[in-house]
């Protein structure tokens, strides 16, 4: 992987939700200078943006509050709410878990990781189907499961490098499945 240098990267903050190193590369993100959030509950803001971490789990359904392995964050910003749910092996979001969530407009979720059940993208589904956000962007995911997708949600849409989101995009209350093309599948 390129250094943070040669990727002239300045971010302002860095998520973890979760150690598994497909997730995390502690040697790049370690020369970043910026507030690193790793796989922690937090509630913080950073310029504009408020940003905040639900307890999930990895794999099953039992939470352990005192050590979870797995977070969902969640992003407000420019009146938006986005949830990148991680890697959740959760068949069902827990009450706490929706109260905690909210309205969400744009969730990333995963859809096909054997190494959290997800083994199927109905698990997926299932989730989606409760947290109710506008736009869902794949993760964990294959053109196999991102048909299904489509097919259940509607309104599939491809994109090539990148995904501009404003309040009006949301106006029309469909809900829409972005599949990010170059992002990596498996």
């Amino acid at each position: 992987m390129p250094s943070p240098e040669e990727l002239n990267l300045q971010p302002d903050v860095v998520i973890n939700t979760h150690n598994h190193t497909d997730h995390v590369d502690s040697k790049f993100t370690d020369r970043l200078n910026c507030k690193k959030s790793a796989a922690t509950l937090e509630d913080f803001k950073i310029n504009d943006v408020h940003i905040y971490s639900v307890a999930s789990t990895h794999m099953g359904d039992m939470i352990n509050h005192d050590n979870p392995n797995n977070f969902i964050y969640v992003f407000e910003v420019d009146g938006l709410r986005i949830a990148h749910m991680s890697d959740i092996g959760q068949e069902h979001l827990t009450i706490k878990q929706l109260e905690s969530l909210n309205k969400i407009d744009i969730a990333f979720m995963q859809f096909s990781n054997p190494f959290s059940g997800m083994l199927s993208p109905d698990k997926g589904i299932t989730l989606i189907e409760e947290l109710k956000p506008q736009i869902i962007i794949p993760t964990h995911s294959n053109p196999r499961s991102n048909r299904k997708i489509g097919k259940v949600v509607g309104n599939l849409k491809v994109v090539e490098n990148g995904l501009a989101v404003s309040q009006e995009d949301l106006e029309d209350g469909k809900r829409k499945v972005v599949w990010l093309k170059n992002a990596l599948h498996y």
